[in-house]
């Protein structure tokens, strides 16, 4: 999927040296994912390029979205556990590490000042996956050890019960499906443990290698989203599950700006501004994201109180800190970009 859209964006900072320093960004795009048009729209790099200068474009967000494995390039060979064709359908798509590293070598060559955002999720485990960087593989028993299981925090949610209701939200299992029916050995994906050590490597891998391959900025999709869960259901902002959970999205903020420094480099971090409610030490953010609701985009109005309460929380919170909305959008024409498309 390609999506462009401008928005404005003021002091936003550099990505060329390992301290911050700040750089005046006016036009920010969302365009997902830049090598994606080789397939479905005939659009080359240069192309792309040509999109970028044309907008004047400083900030590419989400340029660049593992959701799935990602391989190093066309000749990977995977266990044979995974699909057959998995490979080449990826090459297809222009969906290996390969293509983003060409990709970025590229738009910079003519753009050298532009900042490339990449994008990683926090909400997803695919049941066979991998570390691009340590090339280790993990399989549907050691994937089902890192999803989330309430249970270990005495939260009477059992494990099965968790994944089945949050597989089914997300439309990852038949939603007419039971939870008798759901069997972890069968769907493609859990709900992963941000506080599990060994997902933390594997999620932090998915961003490392984006930055080996050039990248400026990573936005992580759903970064608190495990302690927002747990505070929803043990209605405790303060209880053990939330605390940890929030101060392990955190450690992955900084553990990013860690290895980026060591390369030289500062890397921008972003998610979104929900994790401005918690009452505990604020993430070392460089920049949040919003979304209008679907009702908002439906009846084309935007909830003015509320804007203005999320954009003073946002402030009192994390000062002139960038911020920036889009229309998000996921499988369905029930988000807010579907309802848009209607």
């Amino acid at each position: 999927m390609v999506t462009t859209l401008n928005l404005s964006l003021g002091g936003f900072g550099s990505g060329n040296c390992g301290t911050e320093e700040p750089l005046d960004v006016k036009v920010a795009s969302l365009y997902e994912r830049v090598t994606d048009g080789v397939c479905y729209l005939n659009r080359s790099v240069e192309d792309v390029v040509d999109l970028l200068k044309e907008t004047k474009t400083g900030f590419v967000f989400r340029g660049w979205w593992r959701w799935y494995p990602c391989p190093d390039d066309t000749n990977m060979i995977l266990p044979p556990q995974f699909p057959k064709d998995y490979v080449k359908t990826c090459a297809y798509k222009g969906y290996t590490y390969k293509h983003l590293k060409e990709a970025l070598e590229e738009i910079k060559k003519e753009i050298p000042d532009i900042i490339f955002c990449g994008a990683i999720p926090a909400q997803i485990i695919t049941r066979l996956t991998w570390n691009p960087i340590t090339k280790e593989f993990f399989y549907t028993n050691e994937t089902w050890q890192m999803a989330l299981d309430p249970t270990k925090w005495g939260i009477n949610l059992s494990k099965k019960e968790f994944q089945y209701l949050f597989a089914k939200w997300h439309l990852w299992v038949d939603p007419n499906s039971t939870l008798e029916e759901y069997d972890y050995r069968k769907v493609n994906a859990y709900f992963p443990d941000i506080t599990n050590e060994d997902f933390q490597e594997l999620l932090l891998s998915w961003a490392i290698k984006q930055i080996e391959c050039g990248v400026d900025a990573i936005w992580i999709d759903m970064l608190f989203s495990q302690a927002s869960m747990l505070y929803g259901i043990t209605q405790d902002i303060y209880h053990p599950a939330v605390k940890e959970s929030y101060e392990a999205a955190c450690k992955i903020i900084d553990r990013i700006h860690e290895y980026g420094n060591s390369m030289g480099k500062y890397i921008y971090v972003g998610t979104w501004s929900a994790c401005i409610i918690y009452p505990y030490e604020k993430p070392s953010l460089d920049f949040l994201t919003a979304s209008p609701s679907s009702m908002e985009v439906y009846e084309m109005e935007l909830n003015e109180t509320k804007w203005d309460e999320r954009i003073k929380a946002v402030r009192e919170k994390f000062g002139d800190i960038p911020f920036f909305a889009f229309i998000d959008w996921a499988s369905t024409t029930h988000t807010p970009l579907g309802v848009f498309s209607q």
